[in-house]
């Protein structure tokens, strides 16, 4: 569950002032996604590589702007259904290429390495479970 959903006040008032700045200097919501997205991949050569702490604060820096591409696109007016599509197929690819960095970075540690790869496993499904009710009309608000 994410945060945006138990404190949503909260949430709109730290990132609403960033995702109203961001939409005026002209900042596309879908530029952020991948900017996200790419900070993520070049995070987890780092993570796999076992440098930890690089890798967790560009993951960081990747997940802001996970945060602030919605924030823009509801500030700037261009939230689409394109926009929401190309956010959520990030954030799988996102979740996946992190898992499997961890679960590579623990290779000498099966039962981790194992751990890890579940995680990854629950991540993808529990994002299709989400999908697959949402397409039959049963009430799905969290994946």
């Amino acid at each position: 569950m994410s945060i945006r959903t138990h404190f949503p006040r909260t949430v709109a008032t730290v990132v609403g002032p960033f995702g109203r700045g961001l939409a005026r200097l002209g900042v596309s919501p879908n530029l952020l996604t991948t900017l996200g997205l790419l900070l993520t991949v070049v995070a987890t050569f780092f993570v796999a590589r076992g440098a930890f702490v690089l890798g967790a604060m560009l993951l960081v820096l990747g997940g802001a702007m996970d945060t602030f591409d919605g924030a823009v696109a509801r500030a700037s007016g261009r939230s689409t259904p394109f926009g929401g599509f190309y956010d959520s197929v990030a954030d799988r690819i996102a979740d996946g290429v992190v898992l499997a960095a961890i679960a590579w970075a623990l290779l000498d540690r099966p039962r981790l390495m194992g751990l890890a790869l579940a995680a990854l496993v629950a991540a993808q499904v529990t994002s299709y479970v989400r999908a697959r009710a949402e397409s039959i009309d049963l009430e799905c608000e969290v994946g």
